[in-house]
């Protein structure tokens, strides 16, 4: 399956805002959907370093992505073991 973005052009956003949940969200998610999940899971970790208490559902609440592709974003995120 193809990433949902370049992991590269996150770092370099991330860069600019360390403290983006979003945008670690969106990496998160971008390995989850290519079943990297170890990765994924590294890249979730930076958001609840952010705020421990965010859950995924609360990250997409607020995301760029169209309402009918985030149940499977979330699923992903899931199947990654990350809640």
């Amino acid at each position: 399956m193809p990433m949902l973005l370049d992991i590269s052009e996150l770092k370099k956003y991330i860069k600019l805002q360390p403290n983006n949940i979003l945008a670690y969200g969106v990496w998160s998610v971008t390995y989850a959907l290519a079943g990297r999940y170890e990765e994924a899971r590294e890249a979730w970790s930076e958001v609840l370093k952010i705020d421990p208490k965010r859950s995924v559902e609360k990250v997409f609440k607020v995301s760029p992505f169209s309402p009918d592709s985030i149940e499977r974003k979330i699923a992903a995120m899931h199947k990654a073991g990350i809640k």
